[in-house]
């Protein structure tokens, strides 16, 4: 039998505190770069919800998202709890925001 996570993931936040209703009910400007981040990525890992991991990514960049342009998709790999599919999410939000 599998334990459950001593965390609490998304689905145990209030409607209103999750990323993708909160967009739904307030508008993308609304949110936080990691709540939208966390949108794209999708899921967190076993220790921390995916709003928890793009704080953490974030916040090691200082927030600075052209600095997340700039990073290597190998460097991405480098993060816990990122893998190829979450990496390659990012890169693609990136560069869409960038050909805008």
């Amino acid at each position: 039998m599998m334990k459950k996570s001593p965390h609490l993931t998304i689905k145990d936040w209030s409607p209103q505190d999750k990323p993708r209703e909160k967009m739904i009910a307030k508008g993308a400007d609304a949110l936080s770069n990691a709540e939208l981040l966390a949108i794209i990525i999708g899921s967190g890992n076993v220790n921390e919800t995916a709003v928890q991991l793009t704080q953490r990514l974030l916040n090691s960049i200082e927030n600075r998202l052209e600095k997340l342009y700039k990073m290597p998709y190998e460097t991405l790999l480098d993060w816990k709890g990122v893998g190829p599919a979450k990496a390659v999410k990012i890169k693609a939000a990136v560069e869409i925001a960038k050909r805008m």
